[in-house]
C-alpha cells in the first residue's frame, strides 16, 4: 500500500482503549481535548505548517487501529495524512456571546468523536477573538497520546512555529519513538509481573461504593457523562504541603494519595482500600522516553493498608514503598492483572487517582516571538465513577470528576471538601493517628421518637462524626439522675440525610455491607428457612463476576424437591423462593444469586463453614424472556457448558449469550468447550447468528448428521428470497464478511463458503477448479437450482469467477457476481511463484520492500515460513490456537496461494460487478478492470470504493460496498448493459463496458 508507513502492535492500554471504543462507538469519554490562549500577533498559516511539521515528526499522529478480519488488532502507520484545520473569526461578537459560541463549539466537537478507522484521530480548530487574541482547541483520541505527550506535542508545535515564522526549516532536537517502547514491552518478562500482581491482590476485598451514591433505583437516566468540580488550596497551604513533602523527603503525589486513601477508608468502613493509580508508564529504560508521544500512561491498582492505629508518617512510607516495588511491572494492563489477581472482567478499583504532573501544566504558559501561550488546559473524562485529578503548580488545584448518574454534585463538591481538610491537618499534624482524621463538625439533633435523648451522634470507625451521607454507629447521649451526660450506643446504625432527618439502617451486629445499604444476613436467612420446600438454608455475602459485593442463599430443599436437583431443574424452587422473600422482605435484602445444594457443610462443633460452600453463581439477568428449560439431553449438554463458562444458573435454551454477559474472548472458551465436549466446534459465525443454547445444539446436531468436508457457514438467515453466497478469501475462513453482514439489507440470506481444510479434518484443496466444484454441491443443498448470487474478496472474487462459470456450463442462471477488489493477470500473463511474495505482502503493508524482494528469490516454502513468522508477529491467528490448529490455517493459506497461481480464467458470459479499491495494492490495480475484461463475456460493471485492499470490508468502506451490493440484490435479474447508479451522485462512478452476452 502506498500510504502506509509501518504497521505496529498495540500497547496494552491501547488494547483496552479500542475495546472500550468499539463496545461503545457513541461514548466520547476516550476523546481529549487540549485548549490554549494565544496573545499576540499570531500567523495563523504558519501555525498550521508547524502543526504539519509536528504530525509528520510524531508517527502515533498519523496512525489508526484496525480490527476488522484480524485476529488481534494492529496499528498502522500512513505516511501522509491530511490535518483537520478549521478557522473562526469572531472579531465582532460581543464577549458574552463569544463565551457562549465557544462553550457550545468545544462541547460538539467532543461529542463529534471520531471514525477511528481514518486517521488523523485529531483535529484542530482557531478562533480569532480579536486582533491581537486567539484560542486554540486541540481534539484527539486517547489511543493516540496522553496528557505528558500533550505536553511534548505543544512544545514542539511552537518551537516549530516561532523557526517558520522567522523564515528557518524547523530544526527540533530529536525525539524518542513509540516502536522503541513497544520493542521494551515485548521485552519484558509477563511472568514475573504476574507472580508481582497476584503476591498484591490475591485475597482483597471487591471494590465497593461509597454509600453516598445515588441509589439504583433513583440514578437518573437524563443526566449522563462526567460532572466536575474543582478546589485550590491557597498559597501558603499549598507551601506547607511542599515543607511537609520535603521534611518526609516524599513527593506530593504521595500525599494526595493518602488523604484520598484516608478518605474511602472512612467511607467503605474498610482498614484496607485499593485505589487506582494513573502512572506515567514511561520507563528509563527507553531511549528518550520522556518525548515520547504515545498513550503511555496505564491505570494500576495500589492496595493500601489503612489501619486506624497507623500514625501519618507510616501511612505515607507504606504508600511510597508501595509505588517503589509496583514500577517495574506498571506496563501491565488492567486486564493482565486482573487475570493474575483472579478476577478477569472484574473491576478492580471504584475510583481513580490522576496527579497531572505534566509539561503541559509545568510550562504554565509559553512564549513563541512576541505570541504568549497562556491558559493551557485539558478536559479529561473518565470511565470510573469517581476521579480525582490532582493539578501541581503554583497552587494545588483538585478537580473532582463524578458519573453524575451515580453521584449526585453536591456529594463531589462535599468529598472534595473533606479531602481539602484532611490535607490541611496533615500540614497542621503529620504526627497525627489515622483516627484522629476528621471529616467533619459534629451532627447534632434531638430526635424526638428516641426517649430520653438530649443529643443524637453518628460516629465512624473511627469514632469521629460522620459527615452528612455516610453510615455508622448511632449513639446517644443520656443524661443521668445526678445531670452528667454520657454516649450510649444503640446497637443500631443510620446517616444523616442532606435535610437534616437521621435513617435508621437496622441492626449493626452481623451486618452487610452492599453499596449504599447495609443487611443483616442472618434476618434474611431465618424469613426463607420459613419456606415448606426448604430443610435448611443459609445467606451469605459473596463478590459477583463483575466483583460488586451481593448476597447468596443457599438452600437444602426437602425431599419433596430432590428430584428437582438431580435433573438440573431446580430453576423453578429458587424462582420460587426468591419471589417468596421478595414478598416480605425489601428489595436490598434479595439475595442476586442462588444455589441448592444437598448439605450445608458445618464446622466441628456444628457451625456454619462459609468456606466450605460452593461458588455461587450469577443469577439468570431478570430482564430477559421467560426461562425455557432444555428439552433433550444435547440441549441439557450445552446449557450445562453454557453456565459453567458464563458462571450463570440457570441457563435457558433461548437465553441470548450476549445478554448473559458474554463477550468475544469468553465466545472463543464456550466453542473450545463444545469442541471438548462434542468433538467438533461449531463456526464462530454460527455464535454471531443466533446466540442462544438451542440454535448451538441444533448446529452440533446438524453436524453429527452431515459429511465432515461441509463448507457452508449460515451469517445470516432471511426470507425466501435468493441467498447471497460470499467465498473466502486466502486464509480460508469467512469472518471477513461479518461487517458486510451488518450493512447489507437484512432480508438478504447470506451464506459463507470457507476453505475445505480449516478444521484440520481434511486436506486442503488444491485446484480453484475442484473448490467451485465442491461449493457448488454445498451451495444446492441451500438453494437447488439458480438464480445463483455470488460474491467474493480477493482470492474469494477468483474463485466466485470460476463457481458461476461452472454453473452457467451446466445451463444454470447466475444473476450476479460481486467481485470485490479481486484481481485476475491479464491475458498476455499469468501468475507465476514469484507472485506469492507480493501477494503474501499485502498482508503485511508495513515490511521492507528490500525484505519482498529477497524472497522473490527464495524458494516457495521459505517465502511460506516467512509469512508464518510475520503473522505469529502481528498474531493474525486466534490468540491460544495450538500448533495443529495455527498449521491447518497456514496450509490453507499456502493450498489457496498455489491453486492461485496454477488457475487459468475461461470467459464466462456470467455478468460481473467488480467493486475496485481506489488505493491500489500490486501492479494488476493499474488496470481499471483487475484483468477482468477479457474474461467477462456477459459485461462487467466497475465501481470504485474510497479504500485499500485491506480495509474495503471495515467501516466506512464497507458502507459503500453493502451500498452497491444492495441495488443489484434488489434488482434481480437486472441486465447489466444499463448498470444502476448508485444513490444517483456524482462521487459514485461507475465504468461500463459491455463486451456481448
Amino acid at each position: 500500500m502506498k500510504n502506509v508507513e509501518d504497521i505496529w502492535p498495540l500497547a496494552p492500554l491501547q488494547q483496552l482503549m479500542l475495546a472500550h471504543a468499539l463496545a461503545d462507538r457513541n461514548s466520547n469519554v476516550l476523546v481529549q481535548q487540549f485548549r490554549c490562549t494565544l496573545a499576540g500577533r499570531l500567523d495563523s498559516a504558519a501555525l498550521r505548517r508547524a502543526w504539519e511539521v509536528i504530525v509528520a515528526r510524531h508517527a502515533l499522529t498519523r496512525t489508526a487501529p484496525v480490527w476488522e478480519g484480524l485476529k488481534k488488532p494492529v496499528q498502522v502507520v500512513r505516511r501522509d495524512v491530511a490535518l483537520p484545520w478549521y478557522e473562526l473569526d469572531w472579531r465582532g461578537v460581543p464577549e458574552e456571546e463569544q463565551d457562549r459560541r465557544k462553550t457550545a463549539l468545544l462541547a460538539k466537537d467532543r461529542l463529534r468523536g471520531f471514525d477511528l478507522a481514518k486517521p488523523p484521530l485529531m483535529r484542530l480548530c482557531l478562533v480569532r477573538a480579536t486582533d491581537s487574541q486567539w484560542s486554540l482547541a486541540w481534539t484527539c483520541h486517547h489511543l493516540l497520546l496522553d496528557g505528558w505527550s500533550a505536553g511534548v506535542v505543544l512544545r514542539d508545535v511552537f518551537v516549530a512555529y516561532e523557526q517558520l515564522r522567522r523564515g528557518r526549516t524547523p530544526d527540533l532536537d530529536g525525539c524518542g519513538d513509540f516502536r522503541d517502547y513497544l520493542k521494551w514491552l515485548a521485552a519484558q518478562d509477563r511472568a514475573a509481573a504476574g507472580d508481582f500482581w497476584r503476591s498484591r491482590l490475591t485475597g482483597m476485598e471487591a471494590p465497593a461504593g461509597l454509600p453516598i451514591e445515588r441509589p439504583a433505583g433513583a440514578r437518573l437516566t437524563d443526566e449522563t457523562g462526567n460532572g466536575h468540580c474543582e478546589r485550590t488550596l491557597t498559597e501558603s497551604e499549598n507551601a506547607g504541603l511542599a515543607r511537609l513533602a520535603k521534611a518526609q523527603r516524599m513527593s506530593l503525589s504521595t500525599l494526595v494519595e493518602a488523604a484520598w486513601a484516608v478518605l474511602l477508608a472512612r467511607y467503605q468502613e474498610r482498614e484496607e482500600v485499593v485505589l487506582g493509580v494513573a502512572v506515567s508508564g514511561r520507563p528509563p529504560q527507553v531511549p528518550r522516553v520522556e518525548t515520547i508521544v504515545g498513550p503511555l500512561v496505564n491505570n494500576v491498582p495500589r492496595r493500601v493498608p489503612v489501619p486506624l492505629d497507623d500514625p501519618l508518617h507510616r501511612l505515607w512510607r507504606r504508600l511510597q514503598t508501595l509505588q517503589i516495588e509496583a514500577q517495574p511491572f506498571e506496563y501491565c494492563s488492567l486486564e493482565q492483572i486482573g487475570q493474575a489477581s483472579g478476577t478477569p472482567g472484574g473491576r478492580l478499583f471504584d475510583s481513580l487517582v490522576v496527579f497531572e504532573n505534566y509539561p503541559l501544566h509545568d510550562a504554565g504558559q509559553m512564549q513563541a516571538g512576541d505570541v504568549t501561550i497562556r491558559d493551557i488546559d485539558g478536559t479529561a473524562t473518565s470511565n470510573y465513577p469517581l476521579t480525582l485529578v490532582a493539578l501541581p503548580g503554583t497552587a494545588l488545584k483538585l478537580r473532582m470528576l463524578y458519573d453524575r448518574n451515580r453521584y449526585a454534585a453536591v456529594v463531589a463538591e462535599r468529598l472534595l471538601d473533606q479531602l481539602a481538610t484532611l490535607l490541611r491537618q496533615m500540614i497542621e499534624n503529620p504526627n497525627a493517628l489515622v483516627r484522629d482524621m476528621r471529616l467533619a463538625e459534629p451532627i447534632r439533633r434531638g430526635v424526638p421518637s428516641i426517649p430520653d435523648v438530649a443529643r443524637t451522634r453518628v460516629l465512624d470507625r473511627a469514632h469521629q462524626d460522620a459527615p452528612v451521607g455516610m453510615p455508622g454507629e448511632l449513639w446517644v447521649e443520656d443524661v443521668t439522675e445526678s445531670g452528667s451526660k454520657q454516649l450510649r450506643k444503640t446497637g443500631y446504625r443510620a446517616r444523616w440525610n442532606e435535610d437534616g432527618s437521621l435513617e435508621s439502617m437496622g441492626p449493626s451486629s452481623g451486618s452487610l455491607a452492599l453499596g449504599p445499604f447495609r443487611v443483616v444476613p442472618a434476618e434474611i436467612t431465618a424469613v426463607l428457612a420459613l419456606h415448606p420446600l426448604v430443610d435448611h438454608a443459609a445467606v451469605v455475602g459473596y463478590t459477583d463476576c463483575q466483583g460488586a459485593a451481593q448476597l447468596a442463599a443457599y438452600v437444602v430443599p426437602s425431599k419433596n424437591s430432590v428430584a428437582g436437583i438431580e435433573s438440573h431443574e431446580h430453576g423453578l424452587l429458587l424462582g420460587q423462593l426468591r419471589r417468596f422473600l421478595e414478598e416480605r422482605l425489601p428489595e436490598p435484602m434479595i439475595p442476586t444469586a442462588w444455589r441448592a445444594v444437598a448439605a450445608l457443610p458445618r464446622d466441628a462443633v456444628g457451625r456454619l463453614d462459609a468456606s466450605a460452600l460452593p461458588e455461587p453463581l450469577c443469577p439468570r439477568p431478570a430482564t430477559l424472556p421467560p426461562y425455557i428449560a432444555p428439552r433433550d439431553v444435547l440441549e441439557a449438554r450445552v446449557a450445562t457448558i453454557w453456565s459453567q463458562v458464563l458462571a450463570v444458573e440457570p441457563v435457558g435454551v433461548t437465553d441470548n449469550f450476549i445478554d448473559l454477559g458474554g463477550y468475544s474472548s469468553l465466545a472463543v472458551t464456550l466453542l473450545a468447550r463444545l469442541e471438548q465436549e462434542f468433538g467438533r466446534r461449531p463456526p464462530l459465525a454460527s455464535l454471531f447468528e443466533e446466540p442462544t443454547v438451542a440454535h448451538l445444539a441444533d448446529v452440533l446436531r446438524r453436524a453429527a448428521c452431515k459429511s465432515d468436508d461441509d463448507c457452508l457457514v449460515p451469517i445470516r438467515r432471511g426470507t425466501s428470497q435468493p441467498p447471497l453466497f460470499l467465498i473466502h478469501p486466502a486464509g480460508g475462513t469467512v469472518f471477513c464478511y461479518l461487517e458486510l453482514a451488518k450493512h447489507l439489507a437484512s432480508d438478504v440470506p447470506l451464506f459463507g463458503l470457507q476453505a475445505q481444510g480449516v478444521d484440520g479434518v481434511l486436506a486442503p484443496l488444491a485446484t480453484v477448479e475442484s473448490m467451485a466444484a465442491h461449493y457448488i454441491r454445498s451451495m444446492k443443498s441451500i438453494q437447488a437450482s439458480g438464480p445463483y448470487r455470488l460474491g467474493g474478496w480477493s482470492t474469494g472474487g477468483v474463485v466466485a469467477f470460476e463457481v458461476a462459470r461452472q454453473l452457467v456450463a451446466a445451463e444454470e442462471e447466475v444473476s450476479l457476481v460481486a467481485l470485490i477488489d479481486a484481481a485476475i493477470p491479464s491475458a498476455d500473463r499469468a501468475f507465476d511463484e514469484g507472485d506469492l511474495a507480493p501477494m503474501i505482502a499485502l498482508l503485511f503493508p508495513g515490511e521492507d520492500p528490500r525484505r519482498i524482494e529477497q524472497l522473490r528469490d527464495q524458494p516457495v516454502a521459505e517465502q511460506v515460513e516467512y509469512f508464518r513468522h510475520r503473522a505469529e508477529g502481528v498474531q493474525l491467528l486466534v490468540a491460544g490456537a495450538g500448533a495443529d490448529r495455527a498449521k491447518w490455517v497456514f496450509d490453507v493459506f499456502e493450498a489457496n496461494l498455489r491453486a492461485l497461481v496454477a488457475y487459468r480464467p475461461q470467459p464466462s458470459p456470467a455478468p460481473l460487478v467488480l467493486l475496485r479499491a481506489t488505493e491500489h495494492a500490486t501492479p494488476m490495480h493499474d488496470d481499471r478492470h483487475l484483468g477482468w475484461l477479457p474474461w467477462a463475456v456477459g459485461g462487467i460493471a466497475v465501481h470504485d470504493v474510497a479504500g485499500s485492499h485491506l480495509n474495503l470490508l471495515q467501516p466506512p468502506a464497507v458502507v459503500r460496498v453493502a451500498g452497491v451490493l444492495d441495488e443489484y440484490l434488489r434488482g434481480d435479474g437486472c441486465d447489466l448493459a444499463a448498470p444502476l447508479p448508485v444513490g444517483g451522485r456524482a462521487d459514485s462512478p461507475v465504468a461500463w463496458n459491455g463486451v456481448g452476452r
